[in-house]
């Protein structure tokens, strides 16, 4: 589980250059286990590593395609330029199941459904919970200790990499 979790932070180095004081969506509903990596990534950012960055999502206050829009202008007057980090939870292969991408762009919400919504962030961590090949009513089935587990290391991850930029940049300066 460490090195997904110093995989995972490095890979974040690259496409975070170092900033800091990106913005954290995380996507997702509390009331169906599989869509809920997001809320519980948020959760622990906010709870229990007491990220200081804006992270907006989590347990008690989803974000969902209902209020999506809503959060997004929200996000864009608020924190205009800054990088958007969403991360959410996904269908995938069945040789997918139970990992963890990060890619260099957004993502699409809803797309194992739809496609109704344009791509949402600038970076994005998605964690395969369930397979395509099973209908979407599966994702309630989904184990609540795999969540846990996925979004521990994705929350380790974002929290080592803002150490390590922090280090990086206080180094930096005192030469």
């Amino acid at each position: 589980m460490k090195k997904s979790i110093n995989n995972l932070a490095i890979n974040l180095f690259k496409y975070l250059e170092g900033d800091t004081k990106f913005i954290i969506l995380c996507l997702g509903s509390n009331k169906c286990v599989g869509d809920s990596l997001g809320c519980v990534v948020g959760s622990l950012l906010k709870y229990k590593y007491k990220i200081d960055n804006y992270c907006y999502g989590d347990l008690n206050s989803n974000i969902t395609t209902n209020n999506l829009d809503n959060i997004l202008l929200l996000i864009r007057r608020r924190h205009a330029n800054k990088k958007i980090l969403v991360i959410d939870s996904a269908v995938g292969e069945d040789y997918d199941l139970g990992n963890i991408k990060l890619h260099y762009g957004g993502i699409v919400p809803r797309s194992a459904l739809d496609n109704s919504f344009s791509v949402v962030g600038d970076i994005s961590i998605i964690g395969v919970v369930s397979s395509k090949s099973f209908s979407i009513s599966n994702l309630f089935n989904v184990d609540k200790n795999h969540i846990v587990e996925m979004a521990e290391i994705i929350s380790q991850a974002i929290i080592n990499y803002k150490k390590f930029s922090l280090n990086l940049f206080n180094s930096n300066e005192k030469k």
